[in-house]
C-alpha cells in the first residue's frame, strides 16, 4: 500500500477510536459534575462512587460485544463491523449528552445514563481490537508494532483535544454554570462530530489478507476455537492489565485524583492530562517501532519490572507534597512506561491470536482484562484511598497490574500457552 494511502487509511480506521476515548475522558473529567446531576446525595463520596459505577458498569458489556461483534467481523469482514461498532457507540454517547437531571427526570436520569453506558461499552468491547486487527493487516512488512501503536495514539489525541476543551470551559465560565450546564458543552461536540466520523469510516477498504481467506468460520467455529483456546484468552487476558489498569489511572482518574484528592486546581489537573496525552502520541508510536527492531518480549519485561517496582515509590513522592510540578514529573514517568509496555501489548495480542478468530479473541481477551480491572481503576483508587488513607495507593494497584503483566509475558513467550 503506498504511503499515502496508507496514512489515509490510519486515520479513517483510528477515528471511532478517538470519539471512544473522547468520550470516556470527558466522563472522568467532569466525574464530580455528573455525579451531582444524575446521582445526587447528601454525601460527595458516595455519588462520586455512584457515579464511577456506572462508569465501570459499560467495561461489564464489553466482554459480551468482543464475542458478539467479534465474531460478525471476523465471519463478514473488517469494515462492515467497524461502520457498525460506530453506530452503536453513537447511540450511548447522544444518550449522555442530552439525558435530563435527576432533579427534572428523577430516578430515569441515572438509569438513561447508565443505558448509555453500556451502549458504549458494548460497542467498545470490539472497537479496539476490530482497529488493530485492520492495522495489522494492512502494515507493510516489518513495521507492524508501528502501524498498530496508532490505535492507542488516536486515543492520546482524544485526552489532548477534551484536555482543552476542558481548559477553556474552565476559563470561559464559572463553577456554578460549569456544574448546571457547561459541562455537558464536550459531550454536544462530540455528537456533532459523529456524522463526520461515521463518513470517513463508511470510506475504508475491507484488508487484502481478509479478502485472501477463503474460509471464514461460523459463528459456531469462532466460540469452538475461543474454547479451545480459554489458556491462550486467559493469557492474554493478563497481558493486557497493566495496559488498562495504567492508562485509565494515568488519564481519565488523573483530573479527578488532582482535583478532589491533591487537591490541585482543575486547570493544573487538566494541563497535567494534556502533557500526559502528548507525550503517550509521542511515545507510542516510537516504542513501537522499536518493536519491530528489537521484539516483542524485551520491551514487555523491561516495563512492566520497571512500573512493579517504580508506580507506588513515584506516588508517594508526589503525595508528600502536592504541587504541580511534582504531578507532571509522576504523571510523565508513568506515561513513559504505560506507552512503552502498550506499544508491544497491543501487537503481540494481534499475533498470538489464531488468524482466523483474531478479531475475536484480541477483543475477548481485552474487554475481560478491560471489564474486571481497567474500567474500575477510579473506582477501585477511590475505594483504596478512602479505605487505607494512603494518597498514593492507586500506586499499588498499578504495580499490581505490572506484577500480572510479567507474568502473561513469561506464559506467552516460553511457550507455557499457545494457540491450539
Amino acid at each position: 500500500m503506498p504511503r499515502r494511502a496508507a496514512l489515509g487509511a490510519v486515520l479513517r480506521v483510528t477515528s471511532g477510536n478517538f470519539l471512544e476515548m473522547f468520550d470516556f475522558f470527558l466522563y472522568g473529567f467532569y466525574a464530580t459534575y455528573i455525579a451531582q446531576t444524575f446521582f445526587p446525595s447528601d454525601s460527595e463520596y458516595l455519588s462520586l462512587m455512584l457515579t464511577f459505577v456506572t462508569f465501570g458498569a459499560g467495561f461489564l458489556m464489553r466482554p459480551l460485544g468482543a464475542i458478539i461483534l467479534g465474531a460478525y467481523i471476523d465471519k463478514i469482514g473488517r469494515r462492515k463491523g467497524l461502520i457498525l461498532t460506530l453506530a452503536i457507540m453513537a447511540c450511548g454517547t447522544v444518550l449522555i449528552a442530552f439525558t435530563p437531571a435527576y432533579a427534572t427526570i428523577g430516578v430515569l436520569a441515572p438509569v438513561l445514563v447508565l443505558i448509555g453506558r453500556l451502549l458504549q461499552g458494548f460497542s467498545a468491547g470490539v472497537e479496539l481490537g476490530g482497529v488493530s486487527v485492520y492495522l495489522a493487516e494492512m502494515a507493510t512488512p516489518g513495521r507492524k508494532g508501528f502501524y498498530v501503536s496508532w490505535q492507542s495514539a488516536s486515543q492520546q489525541a482524544a485526552i489532548m483535544v477534551a484536555a482543552a476543551l476542558g481548559y477553556g470551559i474552565s476559563q470561559w465560565f464559572t463553577t456554578a454554570q460549569i456544574s448546571e450546564w457547561a459541562w455537558r458543552i464536550p459531550f454536544l461536540i462530540g455528537s456533532l462530530i459523529l456524522p463526520f466520523v461515521f463518513q470517513i469510516r463508511r470510506s475504508l477498504t475491507e484488508t487484502e489478507s481478509f479478502l485472501a481467506r477463503k474460509h471464514h468460520p461460523s459463528i459456531g467455529e469462532i466460540v469452538a476455537s475461543m474454547l479451545r483456546n480459554w489458556a491462550l484468552v486467559g493469557a492474554g487476558m493478563m497481558l493486557v492489565v497493566m495496559t488498562t489498569v495504567s492508562f485509565y489511572l494515568i488519564t481519565v482518574y488523573t483530573p479527578t485524583f488532582g482535583k478532589s484528592v491533591l487537591h490541585l486546581s482543575a486547570t493544573s489537573a487538566l494541563l497535567v492530562t494534556f502533557c500526559v496525552g502528548l507525550s503517550n502520541f509521542v511515545w507510542l508510536p516510537v516504542m513501537g517501532a522499536v518493536s519491530d527492531r528489537i521484539g516483542r518480549w524485551p520491551l514487555l519485561v523491561v516495563f512492566s519490572l520497571l512500573t512493579l517496582l517504580t508506580a507506588y515509590p513515584a506516588m508517594s513522592w508526589l503525595v508528600q507534597a502536592p504541587s504541580f510540578e511534582r504531578m507532571l514529573a509522576v504523571e510523565l514517568w508513568l506515561s513513559f512506561l504505560y506507552a512503552s509496555y502498550n506499544a508491544a501489548t497491543i501487537v503481540a495480542l494481534t499475533e498470538i491470536m489464531p488468524v482466523e478468530v483474531r478479531t475475536t479473541g484480541f477483543s475477548l481477551a481485552y474487554s475481560l482484562a478491560t471489564a474486571i480491572f481497567g474500567g474500575f481503576t477510579p473506582l477501585v483508587s477511590t475505594w483504596l484511598i478512602q479505605t487505607t488513607g494512603d494518597k498514593a495507593a492507586p500506586g499499588l494497584w498499578m504495580s499490581g497490574a505490572a506484577a500480572v503483566g510479567l507474568a502473561a509475558t513469561a506464559l506467552l513467550y516460553r511457550g507455557i500457552v499457545k494457540a491450539r
